[in-house]
């Protein structure tokens, strides 16, 4: 038996505040029926649902993500047009939402594992943009400021060695005081 952390009836969705607990039986409770990933048994449909129900067990894990892929990646890689459409949909994936036409194959159907490996690699992608972004935002003006500070004292070789030298930079920046600037 699967154990929810949800909201079993009405009163676990209420939040009654403690002046108003006693009166917490006068306002009717109503159980309530709800369907997710870890208390439904995907095999039970014929439809897409089926699909989305195992993907959504482990949607939030990347490796165990793969590793069902794999498992089932002859199912996966030519998924039912219809079924691949309504996995996107639920699941949020945008390059089925969008672009569906770029994993289709050649049977008509939407490669699951492909789609899958194209949003990783955007996510790679974003961070690489992200890291660069923020290295510029906090580490370009420090760099800069060390420059100006080496022409200033006429030490072009140790600013040619800063530059490619990340140790002999550092110490640098503790030299001119720079260490916790931009953190």
């Amino acid at each position: 038996m699967m154990l929810l952390d949800g909201p079993m009836c009405l009163h676990d969705m209420l939040e009654f505040p403690k002046v108003l607990e006693p009166w917490k039986h006068y306002i009717p409770n109503y159980p309530l029926n709800l369907v997710y990933s870890g208390n439904v048994n995907p095999g039970n449909f014929r439809t897409g649902l089926q699909e989305v129900f195992e993907l959504l067990r482990v949607a939030k894990d990347k490796n165990a993500m793969e590793e069902f892929l794999k498992k089932n990646q002859e199912h996966y890689k030519n998924l039912e047009w219809k079924r691949g459409r309504l996995v996107g949909n639920f699941l949020d994936i945008p390059l089925i939402k969008e672009n569906a036409e770029v994993i289709r194959t050649e049977e008509g159907g939407i490669n699951m594992c492909t789609a899958f490996q194209q949003m990783r690699m955007e996510g790679v992608r974003e961070g690489i943009i992200e890291g660069e972004r923020r290295g510029r935002n906090f580490g370009e003006e420090k760099l800069t400021r060390l420059i100006q500070l080496l022409f200033h004292d006429n030490r072009i070789d140790d600013l040619q060695r800063a530059s490619f030298d990340t140790e002999y930079r550092e110490k640098l920046y503790k030299e001119y005081g720079l260490e916790n600037e931009n953190l």
